[in-house]
Formats: C-alpha cells, structure tokens, sequence
C-alpha cells in the first residue's frame, strides 16, 4: 500500500501495476536496486568507465529480470550495447543490441522511434 499511497499523493493517480497489487517488500527493494544501478549508469559513462558501466547494466537486466519487468528492458540492453561498443566487445554489443530490438518491438511497438533506432545501430555493425 505504500507505493500506491505515495503514487496517488504525488501524482493522483491510483496503480494497478502487478508490483502496487502484490505490495511484497523483496519486489520492492529490488526496484530500489534496479533505480540506484540506474542511477550509476550515466556517471560511470560520463569517467569513460565503460567496463564498469557494462558491468552495472546487466546486473540491473538481472534485477529487471527478476522483477520481469520487461518494460524497461529494451532501455536497459541499449545501455548495455552502447557500453559494450565503447569496449569494442562486437559479441556483446550484437547481443544487447538484438535484446532491445526484441523487447523494444513488445512493449513499444515495430515502428516507434526507438525501435527503429536500435535496428538502425545493428545494421552499423
């Protein structure tokens, strides 16, 4: 009930996700989890840490995972290619870059923006 009551404080607005309804105290530290490895992401971009930053990002896939999440998945293997790049590891950028396509086609659709941007990023390779 906490999440629900601080969405509808901040926001009015009442959630029905599957996270709000099962109220369960592990899901919610593991979205803590997942948005502090968020957070660390861009910093660790920004130092040019691109080993570590590949690192954070697909422990919070496996958080995402875990909390099946899959909305924010095709965002997080973006992430995860574009470190990957950086590093010039061609084998994972190929495989982050085709789980963004996958998921970006579920939950956004064939033709959105980002979707045809991740497509465009693997037809470089």
């Amino acid at each position: 009930e906490n999440r629900r009551s601080f969405l509808k404080e901040k926001f009015d607005f009442i959630c029905q996700c599957t996270f709000c309804e099962k109220n369960d105290p592990e899901i919610d530290e593991l979205m803590v989890i997942s948005r502090m490895l968020y957070d660390i992401i861009p910093k660790l971009m920004y130092c040019q840490d691109f080993a570590g930053a590949l690192k954070v990002t697909e422990t919070r896939i496996e958080v995402l995972s875990e909390l099946d999440d899959r909305v924010c998945m095709a965002a997080a293997h973006y992430e995860a290619f574009q470190a990957a790049l950086q590093l010039e590891n061609e084998q994972k950028a190929k495989y982050h870059i085709q789980k963004a396509i996958h998921y970006g086609k579920l939950y956004k659709g064939n033709r959105h923006p980002d979707t045809l941007t991740y497509k465009k990023k693997i037809r470089m390779m």
